[in-house]
């Protein structure tokens, strides 16, 4: 899903009958996410104890995720969630004197990310053949079911928790130009290049 929301300010103000100058604000949130139905599942209900619980993220725990060979997978692993907010101000001068006109301006960005992959917070059981091989331990796996005869037993052949850092990103990006006839602009990105650019 992608709930958003933005607002935009924006004024004119004639200085003069040959003189106009251009102010806008604008402002964007937005919010993008993954979440399912069994979200918030209570562990201790599987014997996990209290002690591993706590160490858990609450916001990705979800159905834990069993894997068996050969089946289709049960639960899901804990879903994302990524807000995002973009600034921008931008300001215009618009002079006209006789035939001739100029343009100058500034316009100014500042992007924000925040970032959250839960991954598989809740753990997760991968069921295989590794130990119900037989009868010796080099006899060549069945057709199918052993599999789930590792399930059955209890005896997982790998696992996991996924136990996942946050992130934020800031990005700001400002433009300043003047055309006269013909336009020119500088672009200073907040990477600290300068473009310059002429048309």
């Amino acid at each position: 899903m992608r709930p958003h929301r933005g607002v935009a300010l924006d004024n004119v103000v004639v200085l003069s009958p040959q003189m106009v100058f251009d102010v806008r604000y604008g402002f964007t949130w937005f919010r993008e996410y993954e979440s399912f139905d069994n979200m918030g599942w209570n562990l201790a209900e599987f014997g996990f104890p209290s002690s591993l619980i706590r160490q858990l993220n609450p916001a990705g725990i979800s159905f834990p995720l069993v894997g068996v060979s050969g089946l289709l997978q049960l639960g899901n692993n804990g879903g994302f969630s990524q807000y995002n907010y973009s600034h921008s101000l931008l300001g215009v001068l618009n002079w006209t004197r006789g035939n001739h006109s100029l343009k100058m301006g500034f316009d100014g960005r500042l992007m924000l990310e925040s970032y959250q992959a839960h991954g598989n917070v809740s753990p997760n059981f991968d069921f295989g053949n590794t130990y119900v091989l037989g009868p010796l331990d080099n006899s060549p796996a069945a057709p199918a079911g052993q599999s789930t005869a590792s399930l059955l037993y209890g005896i997982p052949t790998g696992g996991g928790v996924d136990i996942n850092d946050s992130r934020i990103m800031v990005s700001t990006s400002i433009g300043v130009g003047n055309g006269r006839n013909r336009g020119s602009a500088i672009l200073a990105p907040g990477s600290g290049w300068v473009t310059s650019i002429l048309r």
